[in-house]
């Protein structure tokens, strides 16, 4: 907006120039007004073009310098990014793979909120998605966008409490945007696909996590493909501290196992149209692989935790150890079972996070 509020600046001063209403001493009081007359007073219309390329990228670049040298991130990124988006085809590629270069710290040190973070990275998708359209792209760049999703994705289940249904929209139109330029690394996506699984689990509000749910089957049409740690194209690079509880062709994850387990029938109908996106499995299937698999699971669970219609009178602690499998819910041990590795997993972010502000 103030680069064209700029323009229409020149565009008047330009009009008193010429009926004699010169300003005093003949030189404009901003250098931006004297270029965009510059470009405006080229002749043909490829070198206005050019003339404009180079202006938008130049004010482009003086902003990136602002976030490299600011102390604190700027409150206003995202509208500044939501105008770059809308002037996209004014900039060249190096600007683009600079602004990217300034921001990812941002993202990869978690110094944005979840909210500005999925809108910064659903801008780059939608500025990317534009130069394809118009020049192509190079493939690296989209790729670099879904390892900064990946890690904003990590946010909505180790701060679940805190997402709410305006930040659930923003990150599945990140997904989305994402979606329009599936290039690149499949491991990638197969793990974001996963985030995704394990934000629809760790969610409270239902319509989060079927939004969530559903824009983990949109990144990955075929479940056991993205998340089979056995399938050919992942082995290579897996994860193994991510592997479902039984690595074998006819297994899914446990967090899909637990959502076709849900309480909310909305969530169970979309988990198992999920699972049953492959033919090799089905609900009851993947529930009797996940106790076959997790060697007959049995918690030890204090008789306060269960559920109020399942509680019992309990006389001694020994009769909470012999607490058989059959007494709980399904639905309720997978779920402690993610609360034990949710746990785990935020206990071990907030170490390195420790680590790091001590180091620093």
């Amino acid at each position: 907006g103030a680069l064209f509020g700029a323009a229409n600046i020149a565009e008047l001063k330009e009009e008193r120039r010429t009926q004699g209403k010169k300003k005093k001493g003949g030189k404009y009081e901003r250098e931006l007004e004297r270029d965009m007359m510059m470009a405006r007073a080229e002749t043909s219309s490829e070198a206005r073009r050019k003339a404009a390329d180079s202006l938008m990228s130049a004010q482009c670049l003086v902003y990136v310098r602002t976030l490299y040298n600011a102390p604190t991130v700027p409150s206003g990124l995202p509208s500044v990014l939501q105008g770059i988006n809308n002037c996209s085809t004014y900039l060249s590629k190096d600007v683009v793979s600079a602004l990217i270069d300034a921001i990812s710290p941002l993202i990869e040190k978690q110094m944005l909120p979840l909210r500005s973070s999925f809108q910064t990275i659903s801008s780059f998708f939608n500025l990317l998605l534009k130069h394809q359209q118009l020049t192509g792209f190079d493939p690296v760049e989209p790729t670099r966008l879904k390892s900064l999703m990946d890690i904003a994705l990590a946010g909505l289940y180790l701060d679940s409490w805190k997402v709410s249904e305006e930040v659930a929209d923003i990150a599945v139109r990140a997904v989305t945007s994402g979606l329009k330029l599936r290039r690149g690394d499949p491991v990638v996506w197969s793990s974001i696909s996963r985030r995704m699984l394990l934000a629809a689990l760790s969610s409270t509000n239902h319509s989060c996590s079927i939004a969530f749910l559903d824009s983990s089957r949109q990144a990955h049409p075929n479940p056991n493909e993205a998340l089979d740690p056995s399938h050919s194209d992942l082995r290579r690079r897996w994860d193994p501290s991510e592997t479902s509880p039984a690595a074998n062709p006819d297994t899914t994850s446990w967090e899909l196992v637990a959502l076709c387990n849900h309480y909310h029938p909305k969530v169970r109908e979309l988990a198992n149209s999920f699972s049953l996106a492959s033919s090799r499995a089905g609900p009851e299937k993947l529930l009797a692989t996940y106790r076959a698999s997790s060697g007959g699971f049995r918690p030890k669970i204090a008789n306060s935790m269960l559920p109020q219609h399942r509680r019992k009178p309990v006389k001694s602690s020994s009769q909470i150890s012999r607490c058989e499998f059959s007494t709980i819910p399904s639905d309720f041990l997978l779920q402690y079972y993610f609360n034990q590795r949710l746990a785990s997993v935020r206990q071990s972010f907030e170490s390195q996070r420790r680590d790091e502000k001590h180091h620093s």
